[in-house]
């Protein structure tokens, strides 16, 4: 394997990587999001009982 093949597959893993990364925090902070809007909506409810 030559210095040019080795780096672009290095260079292919690092982006693989960070995509699934970036990803990874995406569904993470869209999970979030529901997990408030669930509590926001329970708390609107228990503060009118």
């Amino acid at each position: 394997m030559n210095p040019i093949t080795f780096l672009k597959a290095a260079y292919i893993v690092a982006w693989v990587v960070y995509l699934g990364y970036l990803g990874r925090i995406l569904l993470r902070m869209k999970r979030v999001e529901e997990e408030m809007k669930e509590l926001q909506h329970n708390g609107s409810h228990s503060s009118r009982q």
